[in-house]
């Protein structure tokens, strides 16, 4: 493949868009619409985001199944709690009062699908893992963050990214893109294993995110939950 060879990103997030059009790929979105799986009582942090990318990069394989796919799913654990995306402002004060002076987890997996080994291709997973504190937060601090701020769409309640009058976060130890929705580094490692790289006129336009709390995932280990 060329270095502007198209993937499909298998995910709606404007975050995740934007991370790598500022890179430089070329790329189609392709929202999958699959139901995200935030349930810790059976599988961790990790295995959840695992499961829930390979999900939507098995639908988008399914609905458009010629070139390389890209998906990626973000959890918070909170202590072995896992928090998805809010579905109500009530559930994203509930969560934000959960992480509230406390110490959490963003993990984000990457699952890539390379077309071409064998009938049914073959996946790609890695994931990583940031952790996040939070400020003690008021009642009157967290109605002011979700009436300036858009909870619903992010796993947690809360965009590291996205700037308000109220901060949330005390510190961040790992890549912050990872609690963006997408660490950069780990994506272009897993990308370029099916022959994409940035345009090269568009490479130095971004700094090289933080690769601190990585980990490559073997495929054994996605086969139990796959």
């Amino acid at each position: 493949m060329s270095t502007t060879s198209a993937f499909l990103l298998a995910s709606a997030s404007p975050r995740r868009k934007e991370i790598l059009r500022s890179a430089g790929y070329v790329f189609e979105v392709s929202p999958t619409g699959v139901s995200e799986k935030d349930d810790g009582l059976i599988l961790s942090g990790t295995e959840t985001a695992l499961f829930n990318a390979f999900q939507k990069a098995r639908t988008a394989v399914v609905l458009k199944g010629e070139r390389p796919v890209l998906a990626a799913d973000t959890v918070v654990d909170l202590a072995g709690r896992l928090l998805g995306k809010p579905t109500s402002l009530d559930e994203a004060r509930a969560m934000l009062g959960l992480l509230s002076g406390r110490t959490h987890f963003v993990t984000t997996a990457l699952v890539l699908w390379i077309p071409g080994s064998g009938p049914l291709g073959r996946f790609e997973a890695a994931c990583t893992t940031t952790q996040v504190e939070f400020f003690p937060l008021t009642g009157s601090m967290i109605e002011t963050y979700i009436r300036e701020i858009n909870p619903l769409d992010k796993a947690g309640g809360y965009g590291a990214q996205e700037s308000a009058s109220v901060r949330l976060i005390r510190s961040i130890n790992g890549p912050i893109d990872n609690v963006y929705g997408l660490p950069l580094a780990v994506a272009s490692k897993l990308l370029a294993k099916a022959g994409i790289h940035p345009t090269p006129m568009r490479t130095n336009k971004r700094k090289k995110s933080c690769v601190a709390g990585n980990r490559l995932i073997d495929a054994a280990f996605l086969s139990p939950i796959l």
